[in-house]
């Protein structure tokens, strides 16, 4: 049964950051959502930006890694699986836009853990992502709810 079925935009309330979020793509993490209950999953998200850098529309998502660590109440990614995958899209620009991850019969506001790790990925250079959007999925069976956020320095920016 398909739980989303319209793609959703998120804004911030000043308007200096948006994130399209197709339908499909929810699906998809909705799917490996349902797979690992009770134990949170994730991956990461892929897309493009408007020229302005704005902007930016996810356009897949990449599932756990094959070494990730799926815990009742902690999801950690683990290993090198991407890089292979991320180059490819890199050629297409398509590039890494930020984190998804499952909060499993709870509420998708991210932890202090989940800030503390997206705040070091803004700051990482090397990583090439200045401002990486954390979409949190909470709930479960029929109760699903979303919390999307874009880091940037040092902060976190809610979208609604």
């Amino acid at each position: 049964m398909t739980a989303f079925k319209k793609n959703l935009e998120y804004m911030s309330s000043d308007g200096s950051f948006a994130v399209s979020l197709p339908a499909t793509v929810l699906e998809k993490m909705h799917q490996e959502c349902i797979k690992t209950l009770p134990n949170e999953t994730g991956g990461i998200l892929v897309g493009s930006y408007s020229e302005d850098m704005k902007f930016a529309t996810i356009s897949n998502m990449l599932g756990k890694s094959k070494n990730s660590i799926l815990r009742r109440s902690s999801f950690t990614r683990k290993g090198h699986d991407y890089l292979q995958a991320l180059n490819q899209l890199w050629s297409k620009n398509q590039y890494y836009l930020g984190e998804w991850h499952y909060h499993p019969l709870s509420s998708p506001s991210p932890s202090s853990r989940d800030s503390e790790t997206m705040i070091k990925l803004s700051l990482d250079k090397g990583l090439n992502c200045p401002e990486p959007v954390l979409i949190i999925i909470g709930g479960g069976k029929n109760a699903w709810s979303i919390s999307v956020s874009v880091f940037s320095n040092g902060k976190r920016i809610v979208l609604s």
